[in-house]
């Protein structure tokens, strides 16, 4: 922090470059646009922001654009502004280099407008609102952060955080991993080498040795498409249940191949994001088969009334939540989403963790060298 009086003038100069949809904060270079910053001067009809304090406005996600993203994680750090829990500098978290946190504030005086120490951007992409969850599991963190979605000429195709994904029902993504020739559990690719699938599935890798598993999709079963670098397991799964008739909360898990591959890649949902009562699809219990069975999806509350997703037409004559087969991880899609994980079956049906609950843990844990989860008891 610079320490200057109220009344000092300080200017600050720096240049703003312009990476894809998000500001970079970058060194010297004559084709950049140069900003001044300026700290604030004293007015009693302003809110006073102290020298040294960082503040970027114009961010949509933040008030609307009449926020004010604060460098840091306490808006107390000046005392005209207060936290605005209803809005989030998400999208400013990997504009800078290196990546820094910003959070949402307010001004505590209404109607007033910081003007020093401030950057006026440009607003490249339009971030949806978020969607907020009906849930009550206190198992699940989450954070305030958005999936930003742009719509590309197709409408058919989503870009999400930089990764191109299919909105169609022929994306064929599904993963299998195999050691030996045996496939053990399933897994759907997302893009950027990322496998969603299911915890339980992620850790059988992590029990066989990831150096040993192999990966292909599902449509070309004899080509080896790459070998697991990284496992992710939910901080908060456990592998057992504590209601045997119930399914395993937190089933969810990441796995990140050695090679990136350019095949097609299923969108994943927004936060919050509803399908009950969507005709969806996965795989039928022989996976030899071509064809997919599809019905309409409903919704089974467990303990913690957090919400799984059902369907009807898929499953077994016989409790098996506790389930070991081949199947485990294995996607249900709904409109070319990929809306949820198989963690347990049922009689008749089979249930999948539903991804919009997790749509943040997600996100932030396939950012660039993610966390290290591994549980093995």
């Amino acid at each position: 922090m610079f320490k200057l009086s109220r009344l000092e003038l300080k200017t600050f100069v720096g240049l703003l470059s312009c990476r894809r949809d998000r500001p970079l904060l970058s060194g010297m270079s004559p084709t950049a646009l140069l900003i001044i910053i300026v700290s604030a001067v004293y007015s009693s009809a302003l809110p006073l922001v102290d020298p040294g304090l960082f503040v970027i406005s114009g961010v949509k996600t933040c008030g609307n654009g009449e926020g004010y993203c604060l460098l840091g994680t306490d808006c107390s750090l000046d005392k005209d502004f207060m936290e605005d829990r209803t809005g989030h500098c998400g999208g400013l978290r990997g504009a800078f280099t290196p990546s820094a946190h910003f959070i949402c504030c307010s001004d505590s005086k209404k109607g007033n407008e910081v003007e020093g120490n401030i950057i006026h951007t440009t607003n490249f992409s339009k971030y949806p609102p978020d969607i907020e969850a009906d849930m009550t599991t206190e198992n699940i963190e989450t954070t305030t952060l958005s999936m930003d979605n742009i719509i590309l000429e197709s409408e058919t195709t989503v870009i999400q955080e930089g990764v191109k994904c299919n909105m169609t029902n022929t994306c064929d993504s599904t993963i299998a991993f195999s050691m030996e020739g045996s496939q053990f559990c399933m897994g759907s690719y997302v893009g950027a080498g990322w496998v969603v699938t299911s915890a339980s599935c992620a850790m059988e890798i992590f029990r066989l040795g990831m150096k040993n598993v192999g990966v292909n999709f599902m449509a070309e079963p004899n080509i080896l498409e790459s070998f697991v670098k990284t496992i992710i397991v939910h901080e908060n799964y456990r592998p057992t249940a504590p209601n045997l008739l119930l399914p395993e909360i937190n089933n969810l898990g990441l796995v990140q191949l050695k090679n990136a591959t350019s095949r097609c890649a299923l969108c994943l949902p927004t936060r919050g994001q509803g399908f009950t009562g969507q005709v969806c699809k996965t795989f039928p219990n022989e996976n030899t088969s071509d064809t997919n069975c599809e019905a309409e999806v409903e919704s089974l509350q467990g303990t913690a009334k957090e919400e799984f997703l059902t369907l009807p037409c898929n499953g077994t004559m016989q409790l098996d939540y506790q389930r070991e087969k081949s199947e485990k991880g294995k996607p249900l899609i709904c409109e070319g989403y990929l809306s949820g994980v198989e963690t347990s079956a049922g009689i008749g049906m089979t249930i999948f963790t539903q991804l919009s609950l997790y749509s943040d843990w997600l996100r932030v844990n396939m950012e660039p060298k993610p966390t290290q989860h591994f549980r093995t008891s």
